[in-house]
């Protein structure tokens, strides 16, 4: 077969051609360079910030949130609504834990007892939490992350059933999340998983028979419930909901005001936010619509310059047709100098 042997020809040339004219072989590679690596690097950031799901969840696509916090209290009818196949809340406190005697703040990731079943987590060793965990007076136990786990114990599988301190209060470490969970809110890797209701934090409170905690919700819609069917039922609920799940203690404005709230849902699919998305979401767009455009005017200078090219070398291509060389022959040997550098003046030499 000759197209091999020609092949390698081509290659060997296309590299003779970039020794030849390398300031416009640079030119050509330093624009292109430029336009791919500003894009990269901003899409990069903006798939960060809006596009890339929760890992080390079930099919997160599925998942949807409450616009925002809301009592723990309201979890149990939600459980009963039939567009959701599941439903937690969490809650993200940064907190003081101390190993082997060494205090450091720590991102928390408080869940309540749904959250391993709803999200869909799974360990890497050891047990990730269950519903009995999350009760008042249950033994006081925490899940670390991957990564948490191999900068405090350096990996060791010896950690299981040690005690870590958070904030003072002793916990027993049960498991090891898988490592690619790295939390659900975007920006905050927690260090350790800890049940809501045994949350060290001033963010829970007992209120007779009732355990309040401000949480933001995540559910698992129901397979053959859309969106949209799951959001309009949801704002229909949404009273009844609020009605129910009211705090003891709020009363005149402050119970009009939370009973006022109008709820919604939202795809959970890239986790929580508090302030990220909304502060950066629209200077990150701006920067890769200057990005793209750069990289056409890049496009476009290197289409000139391969233009230019063509047309000096109108005679030589002439040449090689008229002594026998074929069109895809001709072609092919563009497409490599191309694909390697350019050429300025007639590049002569190569046999047809």
């Amino acid at each position: 077969m000759r197209f091999p042997g020609e092949f390698t020809r081509d290659v060997r040339y296309g590299f003779r051609v970039l020794r030849r004219s390398p300031a416009a072989s640079l030119l050509a590679v330093v624009s292109i360079a430029l336009g791919m690596g500003a894009n990269t690097a901003i899409f990069s950031l903006l798939n960060s910030l809006l596009l890339r799901p929760v890992s080390g969840v079930r099919a997160p696509h599925e998942l949807v949130g409450v616009e925002t916090g809301l009592p723990s209290t309201i979890l149990d009818d939600l459980a009963k609504e039939p567009v959701f196949a599941g439903v937690c809340g969490v809650s993200t406190p940064l907190l003081t834990t101390e190993v082997h005697g060494d205090p450091q703040p720590v991102g928390i990731l408080a869940t309540t007892g749904g959250c391993t079943e709803t999200l869909g987590m799974k360990p890497e060793i050891g047990r990730m939490l269950q519903p009995a965990d999350d009760r008042e007076g249950s033994p006081k136990v925490a899940v670390l992350t991957d990564s948490y786990w191999r900068h405090a114990f350096g990996g060791r599988t010896d950690a299981l059933n040690s005690t870590i301190r958070i904030d003072g209060v002793a916990f027993t470490i049960v498991g090891v999340a898988d490592p690619q969970f790295h939390g659900v809110l975007l920006g905050f890797w927690p260090g350790a998983i800890l049940p809501a209701a045994q949350d060290p934090s001033d963010a829970h409170v007992v209120s007779g028979s009732r355990h309040y905690s401000w949480i933001h919700i995540f559910a698992r819609l129901s397979p053959g419930f859309p969106m949209e069917q799951a959001q309009s039922r949801f704002r229909f609920s949404a009273p009844r909901l609020l009605e129910h799940a009211l705090p003891p203690d709020f009363q005149g404005a402050r119970r009009r005001e939370f009973l006022s709230q109008r709820l919604g849902l939202v795809s959970a699919a890239t986790g929580l936010d508090y302030m990220l998305r909304k502060r950066f979401t629209r200077p990150v767009t701006i920067l890769l619509s200057i990005c793209l455009l750069v990289l056409l005017v890049s496009c476009v200078n290197l289409a000139n310059l391969l233009l230019a090219r063509g047309v000096r070398r109108r005679g030589e291509l002439a040449v090689r047709l008229a002594m026998g060389a074929s069109r895809a022959r001709i072609v092919r040997q563009l497409a490599v100098e191309s694909s390697h550098g350019n050429c300025p003046r007639p590049c002569v030499g190569v046999r047809g």
